[in-house]
């Protein structure tokens, strides 16, 4: 690596870090509107990252059609990883399933506040990371140091849990294949809303009722519990089955 390319690696570090303490700072400020600290999060994080390489698609001209169709594509998926775990969860006896309640109000606020979340903290903890290392360190390095990133905060955060931190590394690896594969922050963004969405509000009187007998799944900080180990090894499975589909080889047409 030439002198200049370390210097600019170094400095973008920095402000990693610096975007970091200080989107930290924010939300304590924050705390009792936790969607404001996300929305205003996820801008700042768009504005300093575009400057350092930052970008929300690799590919030239992606349509917003295209963009959509990312973004509920990944959505589902982590959609379907919470669904996965309700289903084993209720096979297994660890919680009683029925139906929810869901409101407009509920719904509009189910979806925001995860939507922000995930932009902010995909763009922060994968996006500008990849976005400096690209070219220069190769994926079986940053991607699991990526997905080591996003756990980060939570070992700071008072009460975090030992599974807490597994939960995020595992589902940080998997959004992090998201981004690769996807070339992109479409997927990975869809997928992490949609997870945050489903086991949260979701599971919780918006679409379905299904409360853990033993166990939390979100927030990642205070996961516990069988259910939230089961949550991780889904994500986890999630992630190498993605890598090896995406690496199998291509039959000619």
């Amino acid at each position: 690596m030439h002198r200049k390319e370390r210097n600019q690696l170094i400095a973008g570090a920095a402000a990693l870090l610096g975007l970091g303490a200080g989107l930290h700072l924010l939300d304590g400020w924050l705390h009792t509107n936790p969607l404001a600290a996300s929305l205003i999060g996820a801008v700042v994080v768009d504005l300093v990252g575009g400057r350092l390489g930052l970008k929300w698609s690799d590919q030239e001209g992606l349509t917003a059609r295209l963009k959509g169709l990312a973004f509920l594509r990944g959505f589902g998926s982590g959609i379907g990883i919470a669904l996965a775990v309700v289903v084993v969860a209720a096979l297994l006896r660890w919680t009683t399933v029925t139906r929810g309640s869901p409101s407009i109000v509920g719904l509009a606020l189910g979806f925001a506040a995860p939507l922000a979340l995930a932009a902010r903290d995909e763009l922060l903890f994968r996006g500008l990371p990849m976005a400096l290392a690209r070219g220069r360190v190769k994926d079986r390095w940053l991607l699991p140091f990526v997905a080591l990133l996003g756990a980060a905060p939570i070992v700071l955060q008072p009460g975090a849990t030992l599974i807490g931190v597994v939960l995020a590394v595992c589902s940080g690896g998997f959004y992090a294949v998201c981004w690769r594969l996807g070339r992109g922050a479409w997927i990975a963004w869809g997928a992490h809303a949609g997870w945050s969405f489903m086991a949260g509000a979701g599971v919780h009187g918006v679409l379905l009722d299904a409360w853990f007998n033993d166990g939390v799944l979100v927030p990642a900080a205070r996961a516990h519990g069988a259910v939230a180990w089961l949550a991780a090894l889904l994500f986890a499975i999630a992630a190498l089955g993605s890598l090896h589909w995406a690496s199998r080889p291509r039959s000619p047409k």
